[in-house]
């Protein structure tokens, strides 16, 4: 997992870079929140990377609370497996006004977005040319959502209420409280 950018932490932008034949993703999201990866142009990555993977990749999973995460106005074009790939059960992503052009058209495994599971991520006003997949939500992560997510979620859960994050201004947090209201 060797990604030509690597954003972690809170904060952090990738914002106007081109990024082409990288051995592996463009951009990794690990460990993060409120970044954003912006006007990037995204393009032939290589052929020879045909399964689990993205162009911007997100493998937060198991910090359900790292959230805030946007994808904005990006053009990502000849990419063979998936152009925005959300792992993991990671959710409260958004991805927003992106173009994807000649994208997951390998296999029909992949999609231009593929949602591994997850929740409360929004994709919004994204353009698709030639791709034979747009959208595509996989059932790993829910299958397996009490078995390798539910303790994490949980306790991280428990630890924002017991802090009374519910009652500051960190509103971005709102749906994630509530997250395990609905079960």
């Amino acid at each position: 997992q060797v990604p030509g950018v690597s954003l972690s932490g809170v904060g952090n932008n990738a914002i106007e870079n081109e990024i082409y034949q990288a051995p592996h993703f463009a951009i990794m999201l690990r460990d993060s929140a409120e970044n954003t990866v912006k006007h990037n142009y995204i393009h032939d990555l290589p052929s020879y990377f045909k399964q689990d993977g993205g162009a911007i990749y997100f493998g937060i999973g198991h910090s359900p609370h790292l959230r805030g995460n946007r994808i904005e106005a990006n053009y990502l074009a000849n990419i063979p497996t998936n152009g925005v790939y959300i792992d993991n059960f990671s959710s409260g992503v958004l991805v927003k006004n992106n173009i994807f052009n000649n994208v997951a058209n390998q296999k029909s495994n992949f999609g231009a977005i593929d949602i591994n599971g997850g929740g409360q991520n929004v994709m919004l006003e994204n353009l698709f040319h030639n791709v034979a997949r747009p959208m595509k939500h996989n059932r790993f992560a829910e299958r397996n959502l009490f078995k390798n997510y539910y303790g994490s979620m949980q306790q991280v859960h428990n630890a924002f209420n017991s802090f009374g994050v519910g009652n500051t201004a960190h509103v971005e947090y709102e749906g994630f409280l509530k997250f395990l209201d609905y079960q």
